[in-house]
């Protein structure tokens, strides 16, 4: 008998024991958020969403940004429009917030972890990108009053970034603070349970 007879054969560790290969899991992470968040945006191009959505989500805006200008200057409201100091604005679909809050929606409930937690980033999640787009509308509105040739890139090339970067900060942040209970949803044991193993087979041997 040959010293090759003796040796054990590899392990595969990327297998689970009935032989099926698992996805990483920023993969399966990756695949549930476009996922999710494709059928949100679905949902989101449907009369229905723009009449229960997009509009009363509109006039909210519209009405708390009116409430902060009008402590800084002469504000008027007529609906989704706005009017600061001689500038109008009309608050649309796509000044509303809907689609920042939907991506961070998609990326909490994508994201492996407790439910609890997961409700808890939802609903601390809205109400705040919910403020930042206020905040948006409101230095967007005093920006069209006082210079308005400066109105249009403010509004695409800083402010539009800003809200995802804002609301992907948002999303890390829930992460640090609620969502540790990835490694365990995702099948992975935790850093306690694999020392726990080693100092167990420390024993044994």
């Amino acid at each position: 008998m040959s010293l090759d007879d003796h040796r054990t054969p590899p392990v595969s560790h990327a297998s689970t024991g009935a032989g099926v290969r698992t996805p990483p899991a920023t993969l399966r992470f990756a695949l549930a958020f476009l996922a999710i968040a494709g059928v949100l945006a679905l949902l989101g191009m449907t009369s229905l969403a723009d009449s229960a959505v997009h509009a009363p989500m509109s006039r909210l805006v519209a009405l708390l940004a009116h409430g902060a200008l009008g402590l800084l200057g002469e504000a008027t409201l007529r609906g989704q429009e706005l009017a600061f100091d001689g500038f109008d604005a009309l608050v649309v679909e796509a000044c509303n917030g809907v689609l920042p809050a939907s991506l961070y929606v998609a990326a909490v409930i994508a994201f492996p972890g407790p439910r609890r937690a997961k409700a808890i980033g939802i609903a601390i999640g809205l109400p705040a990108i919910l403020l930042i787009n206020v905040v948006r509308v409101v230095t967007l509105m005093i920006v069209g009053s006082r210079w308005p040739a400066a109105f249009e890139r403010v509004h695409i090339f800083v402010w539009q970034p800003l809200v995802i970067v804002l609301a992907v900060a948002l999303w890390l942040h829930w992460i640090d603070a609620w969502g540790g209970g990835g490694d365990e949803a995702a099948g992975r044991p935790a850093a306690g349970s694999r020392d726990a193993a080693d100092g167990d087979d420390v024993a044994r041997a």
